[in-house]
């Protein structure tokens, strides 16, 4: 695919991901999309509904746990698995950052803007990426077939247990105002 191609198939991505539209309706836009741009994109099955997971919540397995949707659900402004949570993990160093070329099948890929995280998803040895686009479908795609607004920017990261990800989050919570304890 060339870069223009790209570009635009990039584009479109981000109007069928930021346009309102129900996720039910996404795998049909997509398949409108791809013949025009051609792409190996493909939407995967997941447990739970679209609305139900963020890709935060699917990297780190948090989809189900107790504790986080409690936590979530206080209502405390960005106190879930979205962008503070990240850059708070990336600022703390709790994220190992690795070497594309030593990243091993379900490490993490992260997309970046000017070194503000986008996206996060796993990476899988046959250079393919799993995420969750927004309260989009989990996708299967290559590096560079997400939304445009997941920009140009990436970034690879040892991917940690679901426990030590609850930790992480149960703290990050806890920096924000939540009044929460670890569960030893």
């Amino acid at each position: 695919m060339t870069s223009a191609n790209n570009a635009q198939l990039r584009r479109r991505l981000t109007e069928m991901t930021k346009s309102g539209t129900e996720p039910s309706t996404h795998a049909a836009q997509l398949a409108i999309i791809s013949k025009e741009f051609p792409n190996t994109i493909g939407p995967l099955k997941f447990r739970l509904p679209e609305n139900k997971y963020t890709c935060g919540m699917y990297v780190f397995d948090l989809s189900e746990d107790d504790d986080y949707i409690a936590i979530a659900g206080l209502g405390l402004p960005h106190v879930y698995a979205g962008r503070t949570f990240f850059e708070w993990l990336l600022a703390g160093r709790l994220l190992e950052e690795i070497d594309e070329h030593v990243a091993h099948d379900d490490d993490l890929i992260m997309y970046f803007e000017n070194g503000q995280w986008k996206h996060v998803g796993f990476w899988k040895l046959n250079d393919r990426v799993e995420s969750k686009w927004g309260l989009g479908l989990l996708y299967d795609h290559a590096r560079w077939e997400v939304p445009e607004h997941y920009r140009y920017q990436v970034r690879f990261f040892r991917s940690i247990s679901s426990e030590a990800a609850i930790e992480h989050f149960i703290r990050y919570a806890q920096s924000r105002g939540a009044r929460v304890q670890l569960i030893e």
